[in-house]
């Protein structure tokens, strides 16, 4: 991601941890009244403004509602908790922030929270110096997910909604910034998104401080895995194992057959030794599997993913070193790369059959920035599977997720730098002196 002009932020569950605060005494509040809300039902009203929740609520339990003496009782309790125990600053904020501040780029608050609010707990937290404007849910005539409150903010500047990004956390949010095709990052809070809307984002990140190396990571070693993330191979290799597999007589479902996604060597027959009993014949299963898996691909293709050709281009431009690192056996990468016409890209492979053991231990990663002379921490790694990301972990090196056909839960969001949902949404910048 290149540099933005503005930065838009959200508030509630994205600054600050308000919104679980707010939930907790909200359906406290509306049971004392009589009253049972639905998780789903306040789910659907995070990220809006005052007007729509009304709405939303008089909809589902009628004119009888009272929105109003709920919605005050509720605020109260919150400001009382937050006098005695203070507003939760989200992690990395006041980093990002200080590197807005730093960078020159323009800081705007987009909330549904009315702006008094939002003034108090900005002056609570002691951050109000670093924002230039603050929009509220009072002030728009739409709520999120209409795109007004961000449009707003780039017409404030006179900045194009290209050239800002949207920080959010609440479905709404990231609906609205899309709306204003404003490139949104998702922070997860409350809610982890399904993947039509991770879909929408142009990143998710653990926390706020990987924003920032979204934007300025610098590496000299770009590491690849291959299945899943630079070609649409691992459905396609569900098949032939399974196949493989019931030739020797060994009935394989496909939930046993995921969990060989991103390992193979020793690591792959430990699974298959612990499910199918010591005597499974692992070597000849595997050779055939190959060979079945080498068949389909030649017969129906080798898709290359969205994105790739593009990335590895800005990459070459950049002089920054690319490198296979997969659990498949040299030969077989190198058969890959062939079909695919991009071996030219890539300094050196690394296969399973090189290291002793494949993911998600992290031989294959430590092999590969040694083969290039290169530190660990100036590599990074675009992984699809859950083993690959834990590999990464294991050698310290940065990871970026592209899920494939798993979409991971937020326990694994949190061992990486960010899910994207393509390779085309990746931009880095070079320690190695390439063109920026």
């Amino acid at each position: 991601m290149k540099i933005p002009k503005l930065i838009i932020l959200d508030m509630d569950g994205l600054m600050f941890d308000s919104e679980s605060i707010s939930k907790h005494f909200y359906l406290q509040v509306a049971l004392e009244h009589g009253y049972v809300v639905p998780e789903e039902l306040y789910n659907s009203m995070l990220g809006g403004n005052k007007e729509r929740n009304k709405s939303i609520l008089i909809n589902h339990f009628g004119e009888s509602y009272p929105y109003k003496q709920i919605s005050e009782e509720t605020g109260k309790l919150c400001l009382d908790y937050y006098n005695h125990h203070g507003i939760g600053i989200k992690k990395g904020l006041i980093e990002l922030l200080e590197y807005a501040k730093m960078k020159h780029i323009y800081v705007a608050v987009a909330s549904s929270s009315n702006k008094d609010v939002i003034e108090r707990n900005l002056k609570m937290a002691n951050v109000n110096h670093y924002i230039d404007y603050v929009i509220s849910g009072d002030q728009v005539e739409h709520s999120k997910p209409h795109p007004e409150i961000f449009l707003n903010s780039c017409v404030y500047f006179g900045i194009l909604p290209q050239e800002a990004i949207v920080l959010e956390d609440s479905k709404n949010g990231i609906l609205a910034a899309r709306n204003a095709n404003i490139p949104v990052i998702c922070v997860p809070d409350l809610i982890y998104h399904s993947r039509d809307i991770f879909n929408l984002t142009y990143a998710t990140v653990p926390s706020l401080d990987c924003v920032i190396d979204l934007i300025e990571k610098q590496v000299k070693l770009a590491i690849f895995d291959m299945d899943g993330l630079m070609f649409d191979t691992e459905r396609q290799c569900i098949q032939p194992l399974i196949k493989a597999n019931r030739d020797f007589g060994y009935e394989m479902s496909e939930e046993i057959a995921y969990q060989l996604i991103g390992t193979s060597g020793a690591n792959a027959k430990e699974i298959l030794l612990n499910h199918f009993g010591k005597d499974y014949p692992y070597q000849q299963i595997d050779e055939e599997f190959e060979q079945l898996l080498l068949n389909t691909i030649k017969t129906e293709g080798l898709s290359i993913k969205e994105g790739l050709i593009k990335l590895l281009n800005h990459l070459q431009d950049l002089n920054i070193k690319c490198v296979v690192a997969a659990s498949s056996h040299t030969d077989l990468i190198r058969t890959y790369l062939n079909l695919s016409n991009i071996t030219q890209y890539f300094d050196k492979i690394i296969g399973g059959d090189q290291v002793a053991f494949t993911k998600p231990n992290p031989d294959l990663f430590i092999k590969a920035c040694e083969v290039c002379h290169v530190k660990q921490e100036d590599a990074i790694v675009f992984e699809d599977s859950k083993n690959g990301i834990l590999a990464a972990n294991e050698a310290h090196i940065p990871v970026i997720c592209i899920p494939d056909i798993i979409m991971h839960d937020q326990s694994i969001l949190n061992k990486t730098l960010a899910f994207m949902p393509s390779l085309s949404r990746v931009h880095l910048n070079s320690k190695n002196g390439g063109k920026q």
